[in-house]
């Protein structure tokens, strides 16, 4: 699966289910999981203060949590770039990867729809610019344009 596929699912997963899977993927984290469940409607108190938790574990468990939290605004972040960079790209905000998605059915991939101008003058056009630019040096220079190879990747896991 490739990173773009994996940010594309984690901005559809809701902030419980990014969790779970972050406890799938670590054990260790999974009591620690469960105890947040535990404590999300007592925000009031500090459960995890509490005397029959040794400090040190305390602090581990606090730290964790926030680090948890802090993960929750990265993926809220990613999520929101990509959405700006598939309105640029006239794409689906699933990028064409997720074929349950009720907006393409995973036929969304850059260039199925008009891109939003604003987007594309923001995101795509600065790109544009200074490829034309970097090409007009190179000519300066007397260097020939290089040809760039672009690799083609499915736009889905399951074309690999």
């Amino acid at each position: 699966m490739t990173g773009l596929q994996e940010i594309s699912q984690l901005g559809a997963l809701s902030p419980e289910a990014i969790i779970q899977q972050i406890a799938q993927d670590n054990p260790r984290l999974a009591t620690i999981m469960q105890m947040m469940a535990a404590q999300q409607g007592n925000n009031e108190t500090n459960e995890f203060d509490s005397p029959e938790i040794p400090r040190q574990q305390s602090r581990s468990i606090n730290r964790l949590m926030e680090e948890v939290r802090t993960l929750r605004k990265m993926n809220h972040l990613l999520s929101r770039q990509a959405e700006i960079l598939a309105d640029a790209l006239g794409a689906c905000h699933c990028f064409g990867v997720d074929e349950s998605c009720p907006d393409c059915h995973g036929d969304g991939v850059p260039g199925t729809f008009i891109p939003d101008r604003l987007r594309f003058e923001q995101v795509v056009m600065p790109v544009l610019i200074n490829l034309k630019q970097w090409r007009v040096e190179r000519a300066a220079q007397g260097k020939r344009p290089e040809k760039v190879e672009v690799e083609q990747t499915p736009a889905r896991a399951d074309d690999e």
